[in-house]
């Protein structure tokens, strides 16, 4: 599906950089349809924080990876406080 890049820019004004970041999001979106990539670092863009939030809630790996982001640590911590709990009564 093709997006005019004004309509992303559009919708993501507020963010500040629009521009730039508008054809980023296009060239990452490309990319991702794509085959050629194993790891989603390899996408345009995607550095430390989109991987870490990536593992955690895209792909269930968030026991890979120690995010540096505050929110992110925090979902972190508390998936690891669950498991944690669910490991003791036998239920994991």
């Amino acid at each position: 599906m093709e997006v005019v890049t004004e309509d992303i820019e559009k919708v993501i004004k507020s963010l500040g950089l629009f521009r730039k970041r508008a054809q980023m999001i296009q060239r990452l979106s490309q990319e991702y349809l794509e085959d050629g990539w194993t790891h989603v670092t390899q996408l345009h863009g995607v550095g430390k924080y989109a991987a870490d939030a990536y593992a955690i809630f895209c792909t269930g790996k968030w026991d890979r990876v120690k995010p540096m982001d505050h929110k992110l640590n925090e979902y972190w911590d508390f998936l690891w406080f669950v498991c944690t709990e669910l490991k003791k009564e036998g239920e994991l």
